[in-house]
C-alpha cells in the first residue's frame, strides 16, 4: 500500500470529507451515518455491540 499511497490525495468533489487517523472507529461510523443521511435514531450503532462489526466470533 505504501507504494501507491499519497497523503491528502483528495478528489475534486466539494463535499468530500477527510477523516483522519485520530478519529475513533465509533466516531468515524457515526460521522459517516450522519453525513450520508443514514443516521436516524434507528441507526445509532455502538461499535462492539454486534460481533459482526468487530470480526469477533
Amino acid at each position: 500500500m505504501a507504494v501507491w499511497y499519497r497523503s491528502k490525495d483528495l478528489l475534486d468533489e466539494p463535499r468530500e470529507t477527510v477523516i483522519d487517523e485520530t478519529s475513533s472507529l465509533d466516531a468515524t461510523v457515526q460521522q459517516i451515518l450522519r453525513e450520508t443521511g443514514l443516521g436516524g435514531p434507528a441507526a445509532q450503532v455502538q461499535v462492539g455491540d454486534d460481533d459482526r462489526l468487530t470480526g469477533s466470533e
